[in-house]
Order: C-alpha cells, then structure tokens, then sequence
C-alpha cells in the first residue's frame, strides 16, 4: 500500500513539475530600470532622438501594451494581455537598488546609430535571412537564452545613409523562429517619416553622433570607429575611437546602478585613434559609454551603447 502511494505522489509531483514548466514557457521574465520612461508610441520619437521603425505584424491577438525608453534605446512590451510589474529589490557590489520584474511574451529593444553600430553581430547562433521591406540587412542572429530566444538584427533603412538600427526581438520559446522573422521582416519607418531626419539630444546614445552642442561648434570631430558590442561577461572589450591627432581622451562606462569602470586617460596617435580594452563584468543590459575628447582648450563628448549579455 505505502508503495503505491509513494508512486502516485511521485507521479502527482512529476505532473505538477511538468505543468509548472509548461506555464513559465508561455512568458519569460526581465526587467525594467526605476529610471526607465513610460512614453507612447508617438511621443518615443521625439524623446528618444531617433526616428521609431514599429511591427506591421504580431502574433494573434498581441499588440503592444507598453513603450519604454530607457538608456537611449526604447523597448516595447507586446502582449496578449495587460502586462503586470512587481517593484524587487537587488543588491550587488555597488550596494542595494530597486527595479521593476515583469514577465511578458515578447519584447522588442531597438537603439539607432546615426553613423551605425560599431562591433556588428558576434553572438553565436543560427542566421537567419531577414528580407526587410526597407533598407538592407546587415547582420542577424538567434542567440538562445535557455528561458527565450533574442533575434538580433542589424537594420540599415537607407541604403545611402550610414545610420543603422540594432533589434532586438525577444521572444518565448511558444513563439517559432520562423515567426520572429515574420515579426522582424514587417518592422518598418512609417509612413511620412525619414530615418535620416534624425536630431540628437543629450542623452541620445548614439555611436558616433555627437551631442548638439558638440556637432554645431565641429571643432573636434569625434568619432567611434569600432566597440565590441554585444558581448558576453567575462570577456575584455575593446573601444576605438578617431579623433584629432595629439588630443587627450578619456571613457566612462557608465552600468548604471551596477557602478562604472572609468577608462584611463590617454592622446591621441598621429593618425586620431586611441583605443581601450578593460575586462566586462556580470552586468547584462544595455549600457552608455561616454567618450570625452579635449584640444586646444576645448573638449566634446559622444556617446556610444554598450550591450552585454
């Protein structure tokens, strides 16, 4: 007698264990920054400093529910239903902060850079073929995160410009590669508006773009040239940047409430470049890194993103 009740209590746990699996796969979990803005699809544009391509195509029944904009890029949570958000409290070596745990079906993550993004798709993965209904693709991926799979794409919309978007689609496991390419191939400008017709603002994390004041005076032109991004903790990064020969530079990266590694100092060769490799800690998200140029009196800064997963 107790043997078959062990056996059925097994098989009870086993059959939980299964449907409990089964319910996690319908969404997975990520998170949102305190900081992050809540904006509207129409307002993203404006605020965020780029031009907002959007999905011509979803899932049955999912829509976006949410827009945020957080670290220059802005993210999307798309959904079947309301999306519910829990205030959790983490610690790490920086000390404790607060940030929101949300679980979602889909997300999309889109950041621009205006002359494109440096260090192109290294992650290891299948490669699928995008056929956007713009532009060109430069580069895809599907990375697969054990809870969901990221397809990333490299999007240049015109192919006359430099710019270039880097998407970010994540996905449940429910939801076929097959329709993350659908999803990706209908993302397009709307229409009436120009993806070069794109004004900087401060905090536009743009690889390459300088911010306002500094494009205007043009005095030290200032560019990223190459980042190693995205790319796996425990790895060292490597920044490169042109700029005037002889001027002095210097890096923040800035993990927000994870702290910041600050680059050395250092001039600039005959040539305009300097470059700086440091090791990338466990902070998955994506970054800003601040790069300062100074000469002759005068100094500019640009900003570049900086994805680690």
């Amino acid at each position: 007698m107790k043997k078959i009740i062990t056996t059925a209590l097994l098989a009870v746990t086993l059959l939980a264990l299964i449907a409990g699996c089964q319910a996690r796969s319908d969404t997975f979990t990520d998170s949102l920054k305190i900081t992050a803005q809540k904006t509207t699809l129409e307002e993203a544009s404006k605020t965020s400093g780029f031009t907002l391509p959007v999905p011509g195509y979803l899932p049955q029944d999912y829509k976006i529910q949410e827009v945020y904009i957080q670290d220059g890029s802005v993210r999307l949570l798309i959904s079947d239903k309301e999306i519910e958000k829990k205030l959790v409290s983490r610690s790490n070596t920086s000390g404790s902060y607060q940030e929101y745990e949300f679980q979602c079906p889909m997300e999309i993550n889109i950041v621009w850079g205006s002359q494109g993004i440096p260090g192109g798709l290294k992650l290891p993965g299948e490669r699928p073929q995008i056929t956007p209904t713009q532009g060109t693709t430069i580069a895809s991926v599907i990375v697969d995160r054990e809870s969901h799979n990221d397809l990333w794409w490299d999007w240049r919309p015109n192919l006359n410009e430099p710019g270039m978007y880097e998407i970010v689609i994540s996905a449940t496991k429910r939801i076929s590669n097959k329709e993350l390419v659908k999803v990706s191939e209908s993302i397009s400008i709307p229409s009436g508006q120009a993806s070069d017709n794109v004004t900087s603002v401060p905090n536009a994390s743009s690889p390459g773009q300088l911010p306002i004041s500094g494009r205007q005076s043009n005095e030290i032109p200032t560019r990223v040239i190459s980042l190693t991004s995205p790319i796996s903790s425990g790895l060292d990064a490597t920044l490169v940047v042109e700029t005037l020969p002889g001027a002095e530079c210097s890096a923040i990266v800035d993990y927000g409430p994870s702290g910041n590694s600050v680059l050395p100092s250092r001039i600039a060769d005959g040539n305009g470049k300097v470059s700086w490799t440091w090791p990338v800690g466990k902070f998955s998200g994506t970054w800003q890194i601040t790069i300062k140029a100074s000469y002759g009196g005068k100094s500019v800064n640009i900003l570049a993103p900086f994805t680690i997963r």
